[in-house]
């Protein structure tokens, strides 16, 4: 047999084709590619999938940038030749294949990719991609079928709970959801005064990020007097229907319970207007404003100057000094405890300080401050501003905190106006009156308004220690009706 004997440069030039044939990208051509990946498990949920894989034979570095993530389609014959397209090209064919999902790197390659908003009950083709962040060639692993699961699941409303005058607990339940699932979906309540709420037409109360199935939440910002509807939903993250839970009707607790008989011409509520408990500070409200106030109130006119316009439309235009608002469209204490419930009277607060004692209740968390009488005197004494006002008749009492304020004031640039709040630094407990403080003109015997009536404690609630020799009481005054004074509300007796 003849020997072939190839000349020395020959060799050479077979030696660099067959070990040094990369491209310029470091790619080999003709599928000499030694990277790959290797798909090893799929766990569908009904909205998810979980791939499991391998890249392998791919630097450190390169596998750390790297972008993996799943390219699918609705299970169909010609898959591969899909993804093989975006493998050549770098594009996706048609609106029909996507990339997507969330991937996990961990050592030696092995990656956990994750997909949400998948379709209930479907049949997928779909691979694993790697896209070097260096510009060097992609890969696919094989084409791999799943189905995801059938979306049978029970969404049920429960029973509220810890009802109270302005808020309640929402309670429901998902029965069949994979944990898997509950981050592609969003779950929550919709609430309305209408029958079977729905979403668009009812009040939304989205749960964030729910890990659990049982869902509770505490919905605010309640009317006393009206009932509800409530109903649990749930709507997986990229699907336009909602599957929604039976629907469970409720009213918060009734405003009734909080009537106090003194045994005087009518009921004093034992909170103040907007507060939930006893002792617990509520809103404050414009004067003839029925809702909390606002900077933007309906009440504030600012168009030529800052005024109220309740105020200013029926009394100072009017000059009428028996303007009241008590159980009118301007009372919002009839506006959200019903008939029956109003701003009080100023007769009815003359009638209060004149058959009660008030006292005050420390606050059992009260710091000792060491305050100076006179030049040679210091006395330790408790001063806490939730310190209460404690109204007391025949052994009935009511608690109030101090009182939270807030005023209408321009910006000092003239560009609009602010609503400054004070909250939680005031010694004094306040509540407006129904009616107009009249200021009367000694010399010239003439009466005119002072500003809606309030009245105010005499004494100091802050460190009361100090003011032993002072009465504690309530005593009327005028004033500005651009301020937002809390409510005490009355009930006529029924």
């Amino acid at each position: 047999m003849k020997k072939l004997i190839l000349p020395i440069a020959c060799f050479s030039m077979l030696m660099f084709a067959a070990c040094d044939n990369d491209d310029e990208n470091g790619n080999r051509p003709n599928g000499s590619d030694e990277r790959n990946i290797v798909q090893q498990g799929i766990v569908p949920t009904v909205l998810t999938v979980t791939v499991e894989g391998t890249v392998n034979g791919v630097e450190q570095a390169e596998y750390n940038f790297g972008a993996i993530g799943l390219i699918y389609c609705t299970e169909r014959n010609n898959a591969t030749d899909l993804f093989q397209e975006w493998l050549s090209t770098g594009n996706l064919p048609d609106n029909s294949v996507k990339m997507g999902g969330w991937t996990k790197k961990g050592n030696k390659g092995v990656i956990t990719t994750t997909l949400e908003g998948l379709d209930p009950n479907t049949s997928y083709s779909a691979c694993i991609y790697f896209k070097p962040s260096t510009g060097k060639k992609r890969i696919i692993s094989k084409t791999f079928t799943f189905k995801t699961k059938s979306f049978d699941i029970q969404a049920i409303t429960g029973d509220i709970s810890e009802a109270r005058y302005y808020s309640v607990t929402l309670n429901g339940q998902i029965k069949g959801l994979d944990p898997a699932d509950r981050k592609s979906c969003t779950l929550g309540f919709v609430v309305s005064e209408d029958e079977n709420p729905t979403v668009g037409s009812g009040r939304l109360i989205e749960i964030e990020n729910a890990t659990e199935t049982t869902l509770s939440s505490t919905l605010r910002l309640l009317m006393p007097t009206k009932q509800y509807n409530c109903r649990i939903f749930i709507q997986p993250v990229g699907h336009d229907d909602y599957i929604y839970g039976n629907n469970i009707a409720f009213r918060p607790r009734n405003p009734d319970e909080m009537a106090v008989d003194l045994g005087l011409s009518v009921e004093w509520a034992n909170v103040l207007l907007g507060a939930e408990e006893e002792g617990q500070r509520g809103n404050f409200y414009f004067w003839g404003d029925v809702n909390p106030a606002v900077v933007n109130s309906p009440v504030i006119d600012t168009e030529n100057e800052i005024r109220n316009s309740v105020y200013y439309n029926n009394v100072t235009m009017t000059n009428r000094l028996d303007f009241s608002i008590s159980g009118t469209g301007y009372d919002a204490a009839t506006h959200v405890l019903g008939e029956g419930w109003r701003t009080p009277t100023k007769a009815e607060f003359e009638e209060l300080v004149k058959n009660c004692i008030f006292d005050v209740e420390i606050d059992p968390n009260a710091k000792i401050v060491n305050v100076r009488i006179d030049q040679t005197t210091y006395v330790d004494v408790r001063a806490s501003y939730d310190n209460l006002l404690a109204i007391q008749k025949d052994g009935k009492v009511i608690k109030v905190p101090t009182s939270d304020y807030a005023n209408i004031m321009p910006k000092q640039d003239g560009s609009g106006i602010i609503l400054n709040k004070q909250t939680g630094g005031s010694s004094i407990a306040c509540f407006w009156s129904s009616e107009i403080y009249i200021y009367d003109n000694v010399i010239t015997g003439t009466q005119s308004a002072g500003g809606p009536c309030y009245y105010v404690t005499k004494g100091d609630l802050y460190m009361p220690e100090l003011s032993n020799d002072v009465e504690l009481t309530l005593e009327p005054g005028g004033h500005s009706p651009l301020y937002a004074l809390p409510i005490l509300p009355v009930r006529d007796k029924k």
